[in-house]
């Protein structure tokens, strides 16, 4: 055997450290020269370090660059009581993140085990002092605790974000690539991850790697953040959060959909005999009627044939066919197309079924599928992804497919065996789904994710937006509701991906002959969430209940939607509390307009409605109008749907005192798509540049400090002459519009005619 030192010590003032002890191979990982986890075990297969089955042969040090940069490698080359030899390795960088590598030289003799993976490097003890989280479940939620009752689940468990709330510190630790050939793992004293134990064989030169990325003394979400940085620096991939936001018309504008909970989610209304054929164009011209001016449709599992029947939530039966049912439109694809003036489309698919027309006629030729379980209950994959996959979206010419939807991911994996059993298949099926959307020059949504999908999305620059959280048919109360998505969405913004929060009912009138007759109890909530996630934003009310002033309240006069510039995420003050996952205070912000620093928009949904006390800050509640500045916590009134949305933003330095409010008739009041700079002027006023749609008119309004040290609002209206033609408002403490215990909003429902404010 052949000892050598273990890592050198890291240059000062670096995050993130990894040593290895020679004599025991226990390691530990400290954050700022601070110990925060330590592994004392090592598991490969049935042989552990702790029972003496697992020796070792040699330690070398070694130096090295890869995509995160320069690093002291630490590897120990064991053997297990078969034989197999396995080389463990740290590697300790000058940055916040440390990896970790699994590689098996001559392969690893696969052994029966209870743990949910055959290996697990590290394995990190169990510590009752300390907090995390993890995410679990299909649109993967996070259940939190102390690392002693920590527990992986199917395809979750990771990533684990390990957190002091209190001094703003956190290590993240997940996979870093083959996201979906691995897995958590955890034993009474020990929780870490290796190689998925359902693989049936490790070929000679495999190798994983798993990262543990933090910050210590800023913020929990900024700690997720530089987690999310590494891993997308490690693929090559640059966050296009805020790119994608604004992508394409799909990704841009608002969209009606047909999901499940919609009006026209298996359902065309009060006449059963009438086909989506006949409906759906009275639906479009009824929209542009009520001056709703959609820019996408979202078309759900109804329109193609399955296997079986199809429960009332949209499942049951596979996919045999990606194309219409001849009962749902019978002219085809190109023809409702057509028929809907061209209008750019996401498409939904599911899993593929045994009996698929593509297994039947051998498409494309020569492609063998992978076959588990009987109609209507089984599934079916591709030997060969990439082949069907480039071939496969060549086949929708005319249909307006602009964003894919892979509904059902779950199911896909649970049901076919071979994605359990071959190492590489689970990873490069989505691989090859995405190049092949990337190909087709599309966009790629995520529905029914597990966690390990989302870290593989973070390779795929084409998979934009992911589900984050379940069917809007399933919001039937708050412990499930689909509108909190808050600690989803700092999971995938993390990693580039924005959350979808699902379609929603614009109104709260009884909508009868859909799917869902409601009534929605809140629709502002929807509407605003849906907003804030700068992800799509879809209503999916019937023909005659869309309220068409809610969803122009999201959006310009052209229908693309006001965006904040970081979507919103569970607020910093939700770690402080018991139970991360149970808190509802939201924020999202602008940051990129010139001249002023971050304005939040917060949302708050239980008591207490309280907002922490931030220097030079004015909070201007949505619902009420009042103005309060945050020099102590303040207490946010609730509006008539008994939750709490305002907007925090910066008092102005100069010689006079403004805070910057921006359009208060949309939810997202000032978002930089809508303005691009605010500066104060002399005497008294402030300069505004905004941008719009040609006739449109708006007011812009700003909060200004008066003599009794009061606020008040001020507003200047503006009608744009040209589409995008940045124009310079003046704002002037005069006349002001609202002034403290301004008349608040109230809801009203008439039709397509809206709330009134």
């Amino acid at each position: 055997m052949t000892l050598l030192a273990a890592v050198a010590p890291r240059v000062a003032g670096a995050r993130v450290s990894v040593a290895v002890e020679p004599a025991s191979l226990a390691l530990t990982v400290s954050l700022d020269g601070a110990p925060w986890l330590r592994a004392e075990e090592i598991v490969v297969g049935s042989s552990t370090l702790s029972e003496g089955l697992l020796t070792l042969d040699s330690m070398t040090a070694s130096n090295g660059t890869d995509a995160l940069g320069a690093y002291r490698k630490t590897t120990m080359r064991c053997v297990t009581q078969l034989g197999d030899a396995v080389e463990l390795s740290a590697l300790d960088y000058d940055d916040d993140y440390v990896v970790f590598e699994q590689a098996f030289p001559g392969g690893l003799k696969v052994e029966a085990t209870e743990l949910s993976a055959l290996t697990a490097f590290p394995a990190f003890a169990k510590d009752a002092e300390k907090r995390f989280f993890s995410y679990h479940g299909v649109f993967p939620q996070a259940t939190s605790g102390t690392l002693d009752e920590y527990a992986e689940s199917s395809q979750g468990g990771l990533p684990v974000v390990v957190f002091d709330a209190a001094a703003g510190s956190a290590l993240v630790f997940s996979s870093l690539d083959h996201h979906k050939a691995q897995h958590a793992a955890s034993g009474p004293t020990w929780f870490g991850a290796g190689i998925k134990a359902t693989a049936a064989a490790i070929p000679a030169g495999w190798s994983q790697r798993w990262i543990c990325a933090g910050l210590a003394g800023r913020a929990v979400r900024d700690a997720v953040d530089a987690w999310g940085a590494a891993v997308l620096k490690y693929h090559g991939v640059s966050n296009e959060l805020r790119a994608n936001r604004y992508r394409d018309v799909v990704h841009s504008t608002i969209g009606f959909w047909t999901d499940n909970g919609g009006y026209y989610h298996y359902a065309t209304g009060d006449d059963p005999n009438r086909t989506y054929e006949d409906v759906l164009p009275e639906v479009h011209a009824s929209h542009l009627e009520a001056g709703v001016p959609f820019g996408h449709w979202q078309f759900d599992s109804w329109f193609y044939p399955k296997d079986g029947s199809v429960e009332g939530g949209g499942g049951g039966g596979a996919v045999t066919n990606w194309t219409a049912s001849d009962s749902v439109f019978p002219s085809g694809m190109a023809a409702i197309n057509r028929a809907l003036d061209g209008m750019p489309m996401v498409m939904h698919n599911r899993q593929w079924s045994v009996e698929s027309d593509y297994i039947k006629n051998g498409q494309p030729p020569g492609l063998e599928w992978l076959l588990s379980g009987e109609a209507p209950d089984g599934a079916a994959a591709p030997r060969d992804p990439d082949a069907f996959f480039v071939w496969f979206f060549e086949q929708q010419d005319g249909w307006g497919l602009h964003m894919y939807e892979q509904d059902w991911m779950s199911k896909e994996y649970d049901v076919v065996e071979a994605l359990h059993s071959n190492i590489t298949l689970a990873d490069d099926y989505l691989r090859a789904m995405a190049r092949g959307v990337a190909l087709s020059n599309r966009t790629q949504q995520y529905c029914m994710p597990y966690a390990y999908d989302i870290l593989a999305a973070a390779a795929l620059p084409a998979v934009t937006n992911a589900r984050a959280s379940n069917d809007y048919a399933h919001d039937k109360s708050q412990t499930v509701a689909n509108w909190r998505i808050g600690l989803t969405a700092l999971f995938y913004s993390a990693l580039g991906v924005l959350p979808f929060k699902d379609g929603f009912y614009s109104s709260s009138l009884k909508q009868p002959g859909g799917q869902n007759e409601g009534p929605e109890p809140s629709p502002d909530r929807h509407a605003i969430l849906a907003t804030l996630s700068a992800s799509m934003v879809g209503p999916m009310d019937g023909q005659g209940f869309l309220n068409a002033s809610r969803v122009m309240a999201t959006c310009r006069t052209d229908g693309i939607v006001l965006k904040p510039d970081r979507p919103l995420r569970a607020a910093e003050a939700c770690f402080a509390t018991a139970a991360p996952e149970n808190c509802t205070f939201y924020d999202a912000a602008t940051d990129a307009i010139d001249g002023l620093a971050s304005i939040a928009y917060l949302y708050l949904d239980r008591e207490p409605r309280v907002v922490p006390a931030l220097a030079d800050q004015l909070l201007y509640n949505w619902y009420t109008g009042a103005l309060a500045t945050r020099d102590a916590p303040v207490v946010v009134d609730p509006g008539y749907e008994n939750h709490s949305y305002a907007i925090s933003t910066p008092v102005l330095a100069g010689a006079s005192s403004w805070a910057f409010v921006g359009e208060p008739d949309k939810y997202c009041t000032a978002s930089s798509f809508r303005f691009s700079a605010v500066r104060p002027l002399d005497g008294d006023a402030l300069l505004v540049t905004a941008r719009g749609v040609a006739d449109e008119t708006i007011s812009i309004c700003a909060a200004h400090a008066e003599d009794d040290a009061s606020w008040a609002l001020y507003c200047a209206e503006t009608t744009f002459a040209e589409t995008d033609v940045p124009v310079d408002v003046t704002i002037a403490a005069t006349a002001p519009l609202l002034r403290r215990g301004a008349v608040p909003r109230l809801a009203s429902e008439r039709g397509s005619t809206a709330r009134q404010v």
